[in-house]
C-alpha cells in the first residue's frame, strides 16, 4: 500500500517538488515551450555551480526523506560542473560532474574524442535513496493509532564505467565497454511480521489477541553487477552488420530481516479488552527475529548478431540471432531467534531464554539456463502513403535447477525448553528439490501506417506470442529415506498465449489543433495441465482494453492547452480442475490530465498542470470469503480504490533586466483510506494530502556570474498512518553559477 502510494506521489508531486530544490535548472526545464530562453543563462559551455540547501523538518523527518529523496538536513557542494575544450583541431575533451555532500550524490565523467580515430569514455556516479521503514499502521476500535517504530534507512547506488570506441575510416567500428553497478545499504520491504499490539480479540478465539501483520522488516543489501561488452559494427554499401558479445556477472549477498511479535515475550493467557501496552505482556506471543540470507552468484554470456540491408527505396530487410547461457550458484540460510519463557505452563514463567533455530538451513543450489532467440523481418513501402513492417520472432529456452537443504525434526522447528531453561537439540532432516523446463515461443508482429488522407495518419500494430513447453518438478523429498523418482515427480504441459493489438490515428486539421487517439487490447492466458492427473488443470488469464486521447489546442499564439484522457478496464480469470472459470479480479481506471501554457508577453509565462485519476481494482469480494457475507470475515478481502489528484502551477516573470522571479505550487490528494475495516484486516487504501510552494529569484551579478535563491514550504498530512508520517519542512536553497 505505502509503496504503491509512494510511486504515485513520485510520478506527480514529489518529482516536481524535489527537482525544484535539488537542481538549479529544474524550474527552467518546466517552462512552456512558448517561453523565451532564459536571458540570465551564462553564455558559455564551461561553468561551475556551487549550491547549498538547508531543510528544517518538523514531526517525521524519515517520511520527508523518503518522499522528497533529499536528506533531512539538506546538502551542499558543487551542484554542476561542465567543461569542454578542443586542445587540437581534431581532438575534443568534455567533462562534467557534481559533488553534493549530505545527499551523497556524486558524478565524475570525462570523454575524449579524436576524429577518425575514436573516443574514450570514463565515469563514476553515485546517489542515495532514503526509506522510512515505517511498517504497517493500525487503527483499533478505540481510535488509538499503533505505529511500528519508523527508522531511517538508505541505499547507496553507484556505478563506474570505462570504454572506448575505435572508429577508423573504412574499417569496422569497434566498441568495448565495462560497467560495474553497486547497491549497498538498507531499504524497507512490504513483507511484514505479525504483532499482537491491536487491542482486538481474535475472531476465532475471543480469549486471544487479534494478530495483524504490521511489524516492519528490511532488506540489508550488498550487490554487485559487472558487465563487459564488445561490439563490432560495419556498413558495406546498403548493408550493416553488427556482432556483440557480453559477459555479465552478478554477485549478491542480501539479508531480509523480519520481526514477529516485536517486544513481546510471554505466551497467551488472557486477552484484555483495552489496548495492549508493553507493561501488560501476559497476553502476548513470544517475540521472534528471522533472518533470510541469500548469496546468489550468476554468470551470463551472450553472443548476438544483427544484419540490416535496404533494396531500393521501398524495402528494408533485417534479421538477428542470439545465444546466451546462464549459470547460477546460490546458498541460503534462515536462522530464527525466538524468546521462550520457562518454566512452562501451568507454572508462571519467571525467566526467558533465546533459542537460535533454523527451519531451512544450509541450502545449496544451482541453476542453468540456455536461451536461443532469432528474428527476421522486413519493412516495405506498399504504396506512396502505406508502409508495413512484419517481424517474426522465435525463442527456445531450457532451464534446470536443483537444491539441497535441511529442516528441523520438530514440526514447529522450535526445540523444547526444560523447567531449568535447558534447550533440547533437534535433529536435522536432509531435503532435496529440483525442476526442469523446456519452452518454445513464436511471436509474429505486424504494423501498418497510412498517410493517404489529408491531415490524418493512421497506424495499427498487432502482436501474438504463443509459448509451448513442458515442466517437471521434483517435490521436496527426504534424500536419506525417500526415492524421488517416480513417486515425487510431476509433469505439466505449459501453454501461454499473449496478444497485444493497437489502432490509432493522428489528426492535424490546422496549425492550432492536434488530436491523437488510440485504442488497445491485451489478452493473456496461461494453461498448466498435469499429466499424472487427468483432471488436474489450472488456468490464469486476463483481458485488458482501453483508449488514449490527446488534444492540443492553441487558440492564441500565447496560449497552448493540452488535454489527456486514458481509460483502461480489464478482467482477471482463474480456472482449476475443481471449478469452472471464475472471475477473480476486475480493474477500471480513468486518467484525466490538463496542461495550460500562457505567455501573454515576453516578460511573463504561466503553466498549469492537473491530473485526476479514478482507479479501482475489484477482487472476489463479496463473492468469496466467509459463508455469511455480513460477517467481518468477508471484510478481510476488499476492493481497492487508488483515486488521486495532483496538480502544479508555475509562474515566471521578469523583475528587471538582471533579475527573474518564479513561483511554483504543487498539490497531491488521495482519499481512499477506510478505517472501519481494521477490525477484520488491514485497511490498505491510501489517504494523503501533500502541498508545496516555492519562490525563487535569479539574478545576474556579472556577465559570467549568476545567483539563484529559492525558499519553500512543504507539508504532508497522512491519514493512512494516523498522522504518524506527517511532516512540514521549511527549505532554503542558494546557488552561484560561475562561467569560465
Amino acid at each position: 500500500m505505502q509503496s504503491y502510494s509512494h510511486l504515485l506521489r513520485t510520478a506527480g508531486l514529489v518529482a516536481s517538488t524535489a527537482l525544484a530544490f535539488t537542481a538549479a535548472h529544474a524550474a527552467d526545464a518546466e517552462k512552456p515551450a512558448t517561453a523565451d530562453t532564459d536571458p540570465l543563462t551564462v553564455a558559455t559551455e564551461n561553468y561551475i555551480t556551487v549550491s547549498g540547501q538547508n531543510n528544517q523538518v518538523n514531526s517525521n523527518p524519515s517520511a520527508f526523506q523518503a518522499e522528497s529523496w533529499t536528506s533531512k538536513k539538506g546538502f551542499a557542494g558543487i551542484e554542476d560542473f561542465q567543461f569542454s575544450k578542443d586542445p587540437a583541431k581534431d581532438v575534443s575533451v568534455k567533462a562534467d560532474g557534481h559533488v553534493l555532500a549530505g545527499s551523497a550524490d556524486y558524478l565524475a565523467h570525462i570523454n575524449v574524442t579524436k576524429n577518425e580515430i575514436g573516443s574514450i569514455d570514463v565515469g563514476y556516479k553515485s546517489f542515495r535513496t532514503f526509506y522510512d521503514n515505517a511498517g504497517g499502521f493500525f487503527l483499533p476500535t478505540e481510535g488509538t493509532w499503533l505505529p511500528i517504530f519508523p527508522r531511517e534507512l538508505a541505499v547507496d547506488r553507484s556505478k563506474y564505467w570505462a570504454g572506448f570506441t575505435l572508429n577508423l575510416p573504412n574499417v569496422p567500428v569497434v566498441t568495448v565497454r565495462y560497467t560495474n553497478d553497486l547497491r549497498k545499504g538498507r531499504k524497507d520491504t512490504t513483507i511484514w511480521g505479525a504483532s499482537d499490539f491491536t487491542g482486538l480479540s481474535a475472531q476465532s478465539n475471543s480469549a486471544s489477541q487479534a494478530t495483524r501483520y504490521i511489524a516492519p522488516g528490511y532488506l540489508d543489501l550488498n550487490e554487485r553487477h559487472q558487465a563487459l561488452e564488445g561490439i563490432i559494427k560495419h556498413t558495406i554499401g546498403k548493408t550493416t552488420v553488427e556482432l556483440s558479445a557480453v559477459a555479465d556477472r552478478v554477485n549478491n549477498l542480501d539479508t531480509r530481516v523480519g520481526n514477529r511479535y516485536p517486544g513481546e515475550v510471554k505466551t497467551i493467557q488472557t486477552a484484555p479488552l483495552t489496548i495492549v501496552s508493553p507493561a501488560n505482556i501476559s497476553s502476548l506471543n513470544s517475540g521472534a527475529t528471522a533472518l533470510d540470507t541469500l548469496n546468489n552468484k550468476v554468470d551470463t554470456y551472450t553472443v548476438t548478431g544483427k544484419v540490416e540491408t535496404t533494396f531500393g527505396t521501398k524495402l528494408k530487410v533485417f534479421a538477428g540471432a542470439s545465444y546466451s547461457t546462464l549459470s547460477s550458484d546460490f546458498t541460503e540460510e534462515r536462522p530464527l531467534s525466538t524468546v521462550v519463557p520457562y518454566p512452562v505452563a501451568p507454572a508462571v514463567p519467571t525467566n526467558y531464554v533465546v533459542i537460535n533455530t533454523s527451519q531451512a538451513q544450509g541450502l545449496v543450489g544451482k541453476a542453468d539456463i540456455k536461451t536461443v532467440t532469432a528474428n527476421i523481418g522486413a519493412e516495405y513501402k506498399i504504396a506512396t502513403n502505406l508502409t508495413s513492417e512484419l517481424v517474426l520472432k522465435g525463442e527456445n529456452r531450457q532451464a534446470k535447477a536443483s537444491a539441497l537443504y535441511q529442516t528441523l525434526a520438530s514440526p514447529s522447528g522450535v526445540p523444547a525448553v526444560s523447567t531449568t531453561g535447558v534447550i533440547a537439540p533437534l535433529t536435522a532432516t536432509n531435503i532435496g528439490v529440483a525442476s526442469n523446463s523446456y519452452e518454445n515461443a513464436l511471436t509474429p508482429e505486424l504494423s501498418l501506417r497510412y498517410t493517404g488522407i489529408k491531415n490524418i495518419s493512421l497506424y495499427g500494430t498487432t502482436e501474438y506470442r504463443k509459448v509451448k513447453g513442458d515442466e517437471s518438478v521434483t517435490r521436496a523429498y527426504n534424500t536419506d529415506t525417500a526415492v524421488p523418482y517416480p513417486t515425487y515427480i510431476t509433469y505439466s504441459d505449459v501453454t501461454e498465449n499473449h496478444g497485444r493489438y493497437t489502432v490509432g490515428a493522428n489528426w492535424v486539421p490546422c496549425n492550432f489543433f492536434t488530436l491523437r487517439g488510440e485504442t488497445f487490447f491485451k489478452d493473456h492466458k496461461n494453461d498448466f495441465q498435469y499429466n499424472n492427473t487427468s483432471t488436474s488443470l489450472f488456468v490464469l488469464g486476463y483481458k485488458m482494453k482501453g483508449a488514449r486521447l490527446t488534444a492540443t489546442v492553441k487558440p492564441l499564439p500565447s496560449v497552448s492547452m493540452t488535454t489527456r484522457y486514458v481509460y483502461q478496464t480489464g478482467t482477471m480469470d482463474t480456472q482449476s480442475a475443481v471449478s469452472a472459470n471464475y472471475q477473480s479480479m476486475d480493474s477500471k481506471s480513468h486518467n484525466i490530465g490538463e496542461t495550460i501554457d500562457w505567455t501573454p508577453i515576453k516578460q511573463f509565462y504561466l503553466q498549469l498542470n492537473l491530473n485526476v485519476v479514478f482507479d479501482t481494482t475489484s477482487t472476489a469480494f463479496p463473492r468469496a470469503g466467509a459463508a455469511n457475507a455480513a460477517s467481518s470475515g468477508n471484510d478481510a478481502l476488499r476492493n481497492a480504490d487508488n483515486n488521486y489528484l495532483n496538480g502544479s502551477l508555475i509562474a515566471g516573470f521578469v523583475v528587471d533586466k538582471m533579475t527573474n522571479a518564479e513561483i511554483q505550487c504543487t498539490q497531491y490528494r488521495a482519499t481512499n483510506f477506510l478505517a472501519p475495516f481494521s477490525e477484520s484486516g488491514l485497511p490498505y487504501g491510501a489517504s494523503e494530502k501533500n502541498s508545496t510552494i516555492t519562490v525563487g529569484i535569479k539574478r545576474k551579478l556579472l556577465d559570467n556570474l549568476v545567483a539563484n535563491v529559492k525558499v519553500g514550504y512543504m507539508t504532508s498530512e497522512n491519514a493512512t498512518t494516523g498522522g504518524r508520517a506527517n511532516y512540514d519542512a521549511k527549505i532554503v536553497y542558494a546557488s552561484l553559477q560561475q562561467a569560465f
